[in-house]
C-alpha cells in the first residue's frame, strides 16, 4: 500500500530551496575551485571532527576538521570531480554527508545527513557509500538525492513543524546553538545499524518528555522499505528548551573547572576514608549541583561523598584531579522536566569513560543554567543492552553468540527482590544472594537460589553457521530467556525503552514490602545477531590463545603462585577497543569459593595486566594470584557512547 504524504508550507519551502541548491552539474570537472563549508553536528557541535571528502571516483580530494562551533570549509584539490561523499569522522562515530553537484555550497554533516546517505546508499550503510558511488556514480544524481532528502523531510514533518525550523537540513545554514534545526538535532534519535552486506535496519524516534512508564513512539525500517512513513505529531511543550545545548556544554565545563583544582582547594581533608557533601569548599565545586548544595544531590540513593553508595568521590581524592567533562549531549526529560545528559569524562591517564546525569534547570521553561540534581531515586538500579561472544578454547564448536540486556541493582540495606518488567509486559525477578553484591537471576523456577547472573540471554546463537543447537541446552550454567526472542524481537525494542523496577524490602524473602517503583530508561536496543557480528569484537592474540590452551585442563586454567595475568589483544575495523579486562576463577581445593579480578586499560592499548591486588586468599598482596587457584573465564568488555556494552568472554571449562 503506497503511503501519501502532504507537505506542511515549511516543508515544501524546504524541498523547494533543496531543488534550486542541488541543480545540475554532475560529474562535471570543476572549472574553478570548490569550497565545501556547513555546520557539523548532533545538536551539540560535532567539534574536532575529522572531516574528510571523497570524489564520485573514491579518491579524497579534501580534509579538514571541524571548529568549536561545529563549523568547517574545506578547499577541495583541483580536478575534484562530483558528486561528493563528506565524512565527519570522531572517536567512534562517523557521520556522511553528500554533495550532489560540483559548485560551491554549504553542505552540513549531521545525524539527519547521515539518513539521508544511508537512504542512497545500496546497502543501507552511509560508511560504504563513497565506495558505492565509484561503483555506481547515478547513486548521486541530483535527482536522486532531491528525492531522498525530499523523503527525509516527509519523515521529519512533525518535528520540523514543532520546532518551526526552517533551514535545509542538507544545505540550510544553521548554527549548532539549540535552536531552529540544532534544536531538531537535539531531539533526535536516529539509529542505524548494518546487519549484514546488504541489509540495514533504522530506527528514528524523538527524544522528548513523556510519562513514567510510557514507551517511545518510533518510526522502524530498513534500508530496502520504500518511503518510510512519518513521526507521530510532536508536543512542542514536551521538547527540549531552546539552547539547551550550549547550556549542557556550559555545565560540563564548569565541572571541568571543579577538578582541574588541586583537590586540597577543592575539600576540607584530600584523599578521606570517609567524606560527605559537607566536606567540599570549592565555590567552583559547589556552583555545579544545584541550588549551589552539593547536599541536594541524589542519584540511585548515592550522595555526594567517599565511602559505600557515594557520588562524585573523584571530587575528594587526587585521583579526580584534571578528569575532563565533554562531548555533552541531551537525552531524554525526566516527568518532573529534569534533564538526562549524556557525556564523556577523561581522567589524566587517559582512561575514558561514558555515562550519564540527571540535571536541572534553574528554569525549565525558559533555562539559562543547567546543574546537578541525580535522579533522586532512593535506590540504584540501570537496564544496559549487552552482547557477548562466549569462546572455549577447549571446545570451539560450542562457541556462541549471544544479545540481551543486562541488569545492575546493588544489594543496599535490606533490600531482597526486584521484579523488572519490561517494554514488552515481560517480567524478570531478581533476588539477593549470600555473599553477593547485587542482585540476580534466582537458579530455580520457584525463585530461590541467588545464580549470580544477571545477563538475560534473549537471544543466542552459535559461532558456527552449520550448528543450529540452542547453546542453552548445553552452556547450563548462564542464564537464558525461557523464550528465546527472534532478530526481530530485538530489533523491535525501541533504543529509548522504559523499564519498571519494583523494589521489596524485607527480612528475607518470604516477608516483603514493596518499598519503591522506579522507571528506568535505555539509550540502546540490543543488537540483533548478524549486527553483533557485523559489529566485530576485540580478542586476545593468537600467542595469548596459544599459551592458554596449552595450559588448560578440562575445568579450568590453573593459576600458579606468583602468576599476573598478562594480556595482548587485537581489535579488528570497526570493533570497540576493550577498557575493562576481567578474570574470574575459583579455589581448586573449595570450588564454591570463587573470585574475580580487573583492571582498567586505556582504549589505545593493546596489552595489559590484571594484577591480583583486591583483598582475599587469593592474592599475595605483591599483585600475584596466589598458588592453588584455577581460572574459569576472561573478558574484553567494551562500553560505546550509547552504553551498549560488548564482551568478548573466554570461558576455560568444558563440556563433557
Amino acid at each position: 500500500m503506497k503511503r501519501q504524504f502532504k507537505y506542511s508550507a515549511m516543508a515544501s519551502l524546504i524541498l523547494a530551496t533543496m531543488l534550486t541548491a542541488c541543480g545540475g552539474g554532475g560529474g562535471s570537472p570543476a572549472a574553478s575551485a570548490i569550497t565545501l563549508s556547513g555546520t557539523a553536528a548532533t545538536g551539540a557541535p560535532f567539534a574536532g571532527a575529522d572531516i574528510r571528502i571523497f570524489d564520485k571516483n573514491n579518491t579524497e580530494v579534501g580534509k579538514g576538521q571541524s571548529n568549536a562551533n561545529g563549523s568547517y570549509e574545506i578547499t577541495l584539490s583541483p580536478g575534484a570531480t562530483a558528486p561528493f561523499v563528506l565524512k565527519a569522522m570522531r572517536d567512534d562515530l562517523t557521520l556522511v554527508s553528500v554533495a550532489a553537484d560540483s559548485g560551491s555550497s554549504t553542505i552540513n554533516i549531521t545525524p539527519i545527513t547521515n539518513l539521508i546517505a544511508s537512504r542512497l546508499s545500496t546497502s543501507g550503510d552511509p560508511a560504504k557509500l563513497a565506495a558505492e558511488l565509484q561503483a555506481n556514480p547515478a547513486l548521486l544524481a541530483p535527482v536522486t538525492v532531491n528525492a531522498k532528502v525530499a523523503e527525509v523531510v516527509a519523515l521529519l514533518k512533525p518535528l520540523l513543524d514543532a520546532v518551526g525550523a526552517s533551514a535545509n537540513p542538507l544545505t540550510g545554514k544553521f548554527t549548532a546553538d539549540g535552536t531552529g534545526l540544532d534544536r531538531v538535532l537535539d531531539s533526535l534519535v536516529i539509529t542505524i545499524t548494518p546487519s549484514s552486506p546488504t541489509t540495514t535496519n533504522i530506527e528514528v524516534a524523538v527524544k522528548q518528555q513523556i510519562a513514567n512508564g510510557d514507551q517511545p513512539q518510533v518510526v522502524q525500517f530498513t534500508n530496502s522499505s520504500p518511503a518510510p512513513g512519518t513521526l507521530p505529531v510532536v508536543d512542542p511543550t514536551m521538547l527540549v528548551p531552546n539552547g539547551t545545548a550550549p547550556l549542557i556544554a556550559d555545565l560540563l565545563q564548569r565541572v571541568t573547572a571543579c577538578f582541574a583544582l588541586p583537590v586540597a582547594e577543592r575539600v576540607n581533608t584530600p584523599n578521606p576514608p570517609t567524606a560527605t557533601a559537607t566536606d567540599i569548599k570549592a565555590a567552583a565545586c559547589k556552583t555545579i549541583f544545584h541550588n549551589g548544595d552539593p547536599a541536594t544531590y541524589k542519584s540511585g540513593g548515592k550522595q555526594v561523598g567517599v565511602g559505600l553508595q557515594t557520588s562524585f568521590n573523584g571530587i575528594f581524592r587526587d585521583g579526580g584531579t584534571g578528569t575532563v567533562f565533554d562531548r555533552g549531549s541531551y537525552e531524554f526529560t525526566r516527568d518532573n522536566k529534569d534533564l538526562v545528559i549524556g557525556y564523556r569524562s577523561t581522567d589524566k591517564d587517559g582512561n575514558v569513560q561514558y555515562d550519564t546525569l540527571a540535571v536541572r534547570a534553574d528554569d525549565p521553561a525558559k533555562p539559562t543554567r543547567l546543574a546537578l540534581i541525580g535522579n533522586q531515586n532512593d535506590y540504584d538500579g540501570s537496564v544496559t543492552a549487552y552482547h557477548q561472544l562466549r569462546e572455549f578454547p577447549q571446545s570451539a564448536a560450542n562457541n556462541y553468540y549471544s544479545s540481551g540486556y543486562a541488569f545492575s541493582i546493588p544489594k543496599v540495606g535490606n533490600l531482597q527482590k526486584v521484579i523488572v518488567t519490561s517494554p514488552t509486559n515481560k517480567t524478570f525477578v531478581l533476588i539477593a544472594g549470600t555473599g553477593l553484591n547485587t542482585l540476580t537471576f534466582p537458579k530455580h523456577d520457584d525463585q530461590s537460589g541467588a545464580s549470580g547472573a544477571s545477563f538475560i540471554r534473549l537471544r543466542s546463537v552459535y559461532a558456527d553457521a552449520g550448528n543450529s543447537g540452542n547453546p542453552a541446552s548445553v552452556d547450563t550454567s548462564q542464564f537464558f530467556a525461557g523464550t528465546p526472542a527472534s532478530d526481530a524481537d530485538l530489533a523491535g525494542y525501541p533504543a529509548q525503552s522504559t523499564w519498571k523496577f519494583d523494589y521489596y524490602t524485607g527480612a528475607d524473602l518470604n516477608n516483603l514490602t514493596l518499598a519503591a517503583t522506579q522507571y528506568h530508561k535505555t539509550r540502546a536496543r540490543p543488537l540483533t545477531i548478524p549486527e553483533l557480528q557485523t559489529q566485530g569484537l576485540a580478542s586476545l592474540t593468537p600467542t595469548i590463545l596459544e599459551e592458554i590452551g596449552s595450559g588448560m585442563t578440562p575445568s579450568g586454567l590453573p593459576l600458579d603462585a606468583g602468576d599476573q595475568g598478562d594480556l595482548a589483544w587485537q581489535v579488528p575495523n570497526g570493533a570497540l577497543a576493550p577498557t575493562q579486562l576481567r578474570l574470574w576463577g575459583r579455589f581448586v581445593a573449595d570450588k564454591t569459593k570463587n573470585f574475580d579480578v580487573a583492571a582498567t586499560v586505556q582504549s589505545s592499548s593493546r596489552a595489559g595486566r590484571i594484577a591480583c591486588t583486591a583483598a582475599g586468599a587469593h592474592c599475595d598482596g605483591n599483585g600475584n594470584f596466589a598458588g592453588g587457584l584455577e581460572a574459569t573465564g576472561l573478558h574484553l568488555w567494551a562500553r560505546n557512547p550509547v552504553g551498549r556494552e560488548f564482551a568478548h568472554f573466554y570461558a576455560f571449562y568444558g563440556f563433557n
